[in-house]
């Protein structure tokens, strides 16, 4: 491997590492400034379809959040100048006024997953008109899912998540599809050891 070779694949290393505490859009781009021979990241990760200019490309951190209570177990939710409910049902005590923080969490990932797999398409030039994902959470015992591979004591929750994907796909493209939507970045930050720390400073 050549000196250049190796010096890229140093730098797809760092970028991958560190723009995880960057935005979705921030970390696709950082990822798609190098040449998909030249990084050892799945291909699938650079889905946007046209060349980027490394100097053109600002990588901007992702804004912060700020959760104010507001009425009852309402929660006014801030983030870029704009603002959501956070509610609980009225059988939990609540208004039912916004979704609740499970809802957000499946929100999430399911719109990670359609954009992921939308982006990718476009990249590819694939016919897909439609995504819809179906999501749903159960908290189980450890001892009852069978997919838990960690030996431990407690309750875990599981996602179910069905993908329909429409367009004038063949089975090759629709295949090629389900898989990417298996590796959007919040996928992979839920399976993956989350560290909640307190803010610096505050």
């Amino acid at each position: 491997m050549s000196e250049a070779n190796a010096t890229t694949n140093v730098e797809c290393l760092v970028l991958s590492f560190s723009f995880l505490v960057f935005d979705l859009r921030s970390l696709i781009l950082a990822l798609c400034l190098l040449p998909s021979a030249l990084c050892p990241l799945p291909s699938a990760f650079c889905f946007l379809p046209f060349p980027l200019d490394r100097a053109a490309v600002t990588i901007a951190a992702m804004n912060d959040v700020i959760v104010t209570s507001t009425r009852n177990l309402q929660n006014q939710v801030s983030y870029s100048g704009h603002t959501l409910i956070v509610d609980e049902p009225k059988a939990a005590g609540g208004d039912e006024a916004g979704p609740d923080p499970y809802t957000l969490i499946l929100g999430a990932l399911g719109s990670c997953i359609s954009m992921t797999v939308t982006m990718y398409a476009r990249r590819k030039e694939w016919p897909l008109e439609r995504v819809t994902v179906h999501l749903r959470t159960q908290r189980l015992h450890v001892k009852d899912c069978l997919e838990c591979t960690k030996s431990s004591d407690g309750f875990v929750h599981r996602i179910f998540r069905s993908v329909k994907i429409e367009g004038d796909l063949d089975e090759t493209q629709q295949a090629r599809l389900q898989e990417i939507a298996h590796k959007c970045p919040v996928h992979r930050m839920l399976t993956s050891e989350i560290v909640i720390a307190d803010m610096p400073g505050e």
